[in-house]
């Protein structure tokens, strides 16, 4: 990921956590949202999320799966709205330190969402 996106080492680190922690809050709530989203908690100003903007695709592994993956701005104010609400059901318990950045505005305005790519 740091290779493709251009990130340094603690942008690479934040990128693993990051997606770690949406893989795990979404997965478990796949019944809800049926889409996988991911979101920048620096904003638009991370180097990772810059590296989605500029090259729209990348590659994702998790949990044992790979795939390839589109990256496309979410701009929906319910989805962001339902990005929020599992994070505060999720992280619930880690208080505002954990969640307060992960629904800023500053961080809505950076959701993604990771779309499969066909593999040929």
């Amino acid at each position: 990921i740091g290779r493709d996106l251009g990130g340094g080492m603690t942008g690479l680190l934040w990128v693993v956590d990051g997606y770690t922690l949406m893989f795990a809050a979404l997965l478990l709530f796949a019944g809800t949202l049926s889409d996988l989203y991911v979101r920048s908690y620096k904003g638009s100003d991370a180097a990772w999320f810059r590296g989605t903007q500029a090259r729209h695709e990348g590659h994702i592994r998790a949990g044992g799966v790979e795939k390839d993956v589109t990256f496309v701005e979410e701009t929906d104010p319910g989805i962001n709205d339902q990005i929020d609400a599992m994070y505060h059901t999720k992280y619930r318990r880690y208080g505002a330190r954990y969640v307060d950045p992960m629904v800023a505005p500053e961080a809505r305005a950076a959701t993604i969402k990771l779309v499969p790519r066909a593999t040929t």
